[in-house]
């Protein structure tokens, strides 16, 4: 089953590359201003703002909580929550668990016999 799945949705993953040279010349440049702005390190307050510029209605995360339980809960969740965040932008480094899926297999037919007899819901 693994197998299967492995070759029908990929198993490669994701890199990010570094912005290209010839690329930056096509554009505006940044002010000095902004320049220095946006090398100041995070804030757990710029951590609340950015949560609280979000719509209380936006669909859940992988956690599956919406961003209205992060507002509601908030006095209590700040801490961890601004850990994370903030732990994220001064390593470039995200737990493998943060952007898991989890798969379920669901027969589309009444006895399935081959991997291809199931339905994945992730």
């Amino acid at each position: 089953m693994v197998d299967f799945y492995k070759r029908l949705l990929g198993h490669q993953p994701c890199t990010r590359t570094s912005m290209k040279d010839d690329i930056l010349k096509l554009g505006p440049h940044l002010t000095m201003k902004q320049q220095v702005q946006i090398c100041k390190p995070l804030t757990k307050e710029d951590v609340k703002k950015a949560i609280f510029s979000i719509a209380y209605t936006k669909f859940p995360g992988p956690n599956g909580f919406s961003n209205g339980f992060f507002k509601q809960a908030w006095s209590k969740i700040k801490d961890l929550v601004c850990s994370a965040v903030l732990n994220f932008f001064e390593t470039g480094s995200l737990p493998h668990y943060v952007s898991a899926t989890k798969l379920l297999v669901l027969p589309k037919v009444q006895h399935p016999q081959e991997a291809s007899e199931f339905r994945p819901i992730s």
